[in-house]
């Protein structure tokens, strides 16, 4: 099982997400392992059957603050599982 931190999401201009930006991060310290990649919603998908977690990352004025994780939505693609004020995946940078 890995853990990743997605910090950023492509969504199209239909409100479809595309992809995230991420990397994979040590899940005791948080810390990097390897470079940040771009992750597909299929890849995600596909991830998350086979046990991995991605957590959403934001950065903020206090730094960087954790938002929920992202889990299937049963049509295709993925949502957040406890987002909030500003913690949701649409507030997540673009790219």
């Amino acid at each position: 099982m890995s853990l990743y931190s997605v910090n950023a999401v492509q969504i199209s201009q239909e409100g479809e997400i595309k992809a995230f930006k991420g990397v994979e991060v040590n899940a005791r310290t948080r810390a990097t392992v390897g470079t940040e990649r771009v992750f597909s919603v299929a890849e995600i998908l596909g991830a998350i059957t086979h046990g991995d977690c991605f957590d959403l990352l934001f950065y903020t004025a206090g730094g960087p603050v954790s938002g929920g994780l992202l889990i299937p939505d049963g049509h295709g693609s993925v949502r957040e599982e406890r987002g909030g004020p500003e913690r949701n995946i649409v507030d997540l940078r673009k790219f």
